[in-house]
Parts: structure tokens; C-alpha cells; sequence
């Protein structure tokens, strides 16, 4: 009889831990197989979709999804009382996020420089304000709500665009010949240029200092130009008013 209990218990200890072992491999396979899906995307969209605004919209979410499974998995393995596995998991989720947020970057890059790739020039006001409105800044910044990602490098693109159509309205649209600098003169008469690392292309209205403001564009028509200022300045307004801050991270 000692020998029977002695066998069961034997065999209840060895069944637990074939359990136990069985449940680390298979929480192994579920890691590495996820891992190396979110390895391989981390680059994504790459060739030829990296010319495709979509394609950024549509790699948010296969990510964010990525990100949500890892999530998922942690909390499997802390239900299984492995926190071994748990903290890798999330340590993947936290992978996966990096990995979608990088995208949102390299879509700002692409597609909301206030600078033409192609020829190393400013856009203008007008296409300024079309890649921060609903075709290109709000849509990438409402993705990003959506699938959990945060909304602060949207957002900075947005203003950089929206500062610069701001300058480039007045003196391109409203002056001929404009003379400024960015930054403005001390007391000895010298040109100070604003302090810290920026973008000339952001930098508000007021870091300009102007030397000559020059020849209005309809002198003739004061009315005219206000109007055109007026109208020019509701549709900044208007793609401003799409973006509210806020950080959308997934926590």
C-alpha cells in the first residue's frame, strides 16, 4: 500500500511538471514566433509601398495589432503564474509600439516636410496647408487615435506646416521682395539667432524680424488683399481647428 501511494505521488509530481514544461515551451513558441513576425515589419512599409500614403495607415494597424497579441500572451502567462514570460511579453508589446510609432515618423518625413524631396524646395502655402489637412495630417493623426499610438509627432508636423504657411502667405502672396532674417538684433545692432536647436520652417511669425516689408501685391486694392488674407487665413484655421492635443498612447 506504501508503495502504491508512493507510486501516485511520484506520478502526480512528474505529470505537474511535464504540465509545467509543457506550458514554458508552448509560451517559448507563442515568443519567438511573435517576435520574429515584429522583427521582420519593423522596416515596413518598405518597396515599392513606401511611395504610398496608405500603406503607413495600413502597417499602423497590422502593428498595433502585433502589439494588442503580445498584450494578450502577458496576460496568459501571468494567469499561468509565469512572470518569467509575462515580462518578456510585454517587453514585445512595447517592441511592437516602438515599431508602429516609427512608422507615423516616417510618414510625417514623407509626406509633411514643409520641404519638396524632389527639389529641395518649400511647398508653398497652399500645398503646406493641404498635406496638414484631411487628406494627409488628419488622417494619419485620427490612425493613430484609433490603434492607440501617440498623436505628439502628428501634432508638431501639423504646427510646423500651419507656421510656415503662416510666413509664406505674407511674403509670397501678400508683398513682392519681403526682406527678414530668423531671429532678431541685440543692442550693439548684431543679428542674434534664436537659442536651441530648431527648423526655420517652424519657427513662428514673431522670430522673424523683417528688414523690408515690401510692395504690397494689389496696392491698388486694399480691400482685395484683406480678402485674401482673410480667406487664406480661414482655411489654416480650418485644418488647425481638426487636431486637438492629446496623447493617445496604448498603456
Amino acid at each position: 500500500m506504501k508503495r502504491t501511494c508512493k507510486c501516485l505521488i511520484i506520478s502526480a509530481l512528474f505529470l505537474c511538471s511535464s504540465i509545467f514544461l509543457m506550458a514554458q515551451e508552448d509560451l517559448e513558441t507563442l515568443f519567438n514566433r511573435l517576435n520574429k513576425k515584429i522583427e521582420s515589419e519593423v522596416l515596413q512599409p518598405g518597396w515599392p509601398d513606401v511611395t504610398q500614403f496608405d500603406a503607413y495607415l495600413k502597417w499602423m494597424q497590422i502593428k498595433a495589432a502585433d502589439r494588442d497579441r503580445a498584450k494578450e500572451y502577458a496576460m496568459l502567462a501571468e494567469k499561468e503564474g509565469n512572470p518569467y514570460w509575462r515580462n518578456k511579453f510585454i517587453w514585445l508589446s512595447e517592441q511592437a509600439q516602438w515599431s508602429g510609432e516609427a512608422t507615423i515618423r516616417h510618414a510625417i518625413d514623407k509626406f509633411m516636410d514643409p520641404e519638396d524631396h524632389r527639389t529641395n524646395r518649400p511647398v508653398g502655402w497652399g500645398q503646406a496647408c493641404d498635406r496638414a489637412g484631411p487628406h494627409l495630417g488628419e488622417r494619419l493623426y485620427m490612425h493613430a487615435i484609433e490603434y492607440g499610438f501617440r498623436t505628439d509627432d502628428v501634432l508638431d508636423a501639423v504646427k510646423c506646416l500651419l507656421r510656415y504657411a503662416t510666413n509664406d502667405l505674407e511674403a509670397s502672396y501678400l508683398y513682392v521682395d519681403q526682406e527678414s532674417f530668423l531671429g532678431s538684433y541685440d543692442a550693439q545692432g548684431l543679428q542674434v539667432m534664436p537659442k536651441g536647436d530648431w527648423n526655420a520652417y517652424c519657427m513662428r511669425r514673431g522670430e522673424f524680424t523683417t528688414t523690408y516689408q515690401g510692395e504690397p501685391v494689389a496696392p491698388a486694392d486694399k480691400a482685395m488683399a484683406d480678402a485674401l488674407k482673410e480667406e487664406q487665413g480661414k482655411q489654416q484655421r480650418q485644418v488647425a481647428g481638426h487636431f486637438q492635443p492629446q496623447s493617445a498612447t496604448s498603456g
